[in-house]
């Protein structure tokens, strides 16, 4: 049976992985069809709401 793992951030680096899981995981990079990244100005908290 086979298990999907997501995992970000540190758990994505070889060492951390070793130490959590007693190995390393076999890792594909995600996709996420149709996304962007952008950036967006925050000029007050009104856009924080």
């Amino acid at each position: 049976m086979t298990h999907l793992l997501f995992s970000c951030g540190t758990l994505q680096l070889p060492a951390v992985q070793e130490a959590t899981f007693g190995r390393r995981m076999p890792m594909r990079r995600a996709v996420l069809p149709g996304h962007v990244l952008d950036t967006v100005a925050i000029d007050g908290a009104s856009t924080l709401d």
